[in-house]
């Protein structure tokens, strides 16, 4: 997986891991992040690692929806210097989006990856993950998914 500096558009290797107890903490510690992360006791938490210097570039809680065959993305969150104009690293968002999708294929979920959405980012998620909008979710499934961790992971992961 890769993200890509936004000041030189050099590409650097990056990984998806489940955060730690440990890692929350010193998470919640620097500030970065805007929302209470140690409230996501019923999802998984995962963070988007550099792999030069192992910081945590973003965070995602994802919910295993077994019953319903699918991932959902309950919080996803890029570090505040990689949000806006002036992010140090595009591709946070993107990588775990497809990691969710990576992981609701390895569970026969058929890459099926559901979330709901701020409404000021629907457009935002259409537009660049290519998801669908139900009035009430997004979601991305199937050929769509495999786009997307092909564009986000596959360079260093491949299925």
């Amino acid at each position: 997986m890769y993200i890509v500096r936004s000041r030189d558009g050099k590409e650097h290797k990056a990984t998806v891991q489940q955060v730690t107890a440990s890692d929350l903490k010193t998470i919640m510690k620097s500030k970065r992040f805007g929302f209470v992360w140690v409230n996501e006791r019923y999802a998984t938490v995962y963070q988007l690692l550099l792999i030069e210097n192992g910081g945590t570039l973003g965070l995602m809680a994802i919910k295993d929806r077994k019953e319903d065959h699918a991932i959902e993305i309950e919080l996803l969150e890029s570090a505040a210097e990689n949000v806006g104009e002036e992010k140090a690293f595009a591709n946070v968002a993107g990588c775990l989006i497809a990691s969710a999708c990576r992981l609701a294929f390895i569970n026969g979920y058929n890459g099926f990856v559901c979330l709901v959405p701020k409404t000021a980012l629907i457009k935002h998620y259409i537009s660049i993950y290519g998801m669908q909008y139900t009035g009430m979710y997004l979601y991305t499934e199937g050929q769509n998914s495999l786009a997307l961790i092909r564009s986000y992971t596959e360079r260093f992961y491949p299925l």
